[in-house]
């Protein structure tokens, strides 16, 4: 169930947006070779996500047509030598 709240985007600027419930359906790493030999291995993941409103409260869209979406997320690093 989503819940309405308030985010502040990149820009600094608040929006109104619903919070969205979401299940993992995959999670891969992206692994990167570097010229040392150094492998490096990253994994992002989302730990929430917010439907952004536009100023009617119905859900806003990109000039593209997308969803206007705002995900906050965590990323994992490794690297092995």
């Amino acid at each position: 169930m989503s819940r309405k709240t308030k985010i502040r985007l990149p820009d600094g600027s608040e929006r109104d947006a619903l919070e969205m419930d979401f299940a993992i359906r995959n999670e891969e790493w992206n692994e990167y070779s570097l010229d040392d030999g150094t492998t490096v291995r990253l994994r992002t993941f989302a730990v929430r996500i917010f439907r952004v409103l536009d100023d009617e409260g119905n859900p806003a869209y990109t000039a593209e047509g997308e969803p206007e979406l705002f995900v906050r997320h965590n990323t994992t690093v490794i690297g092995a030598g």
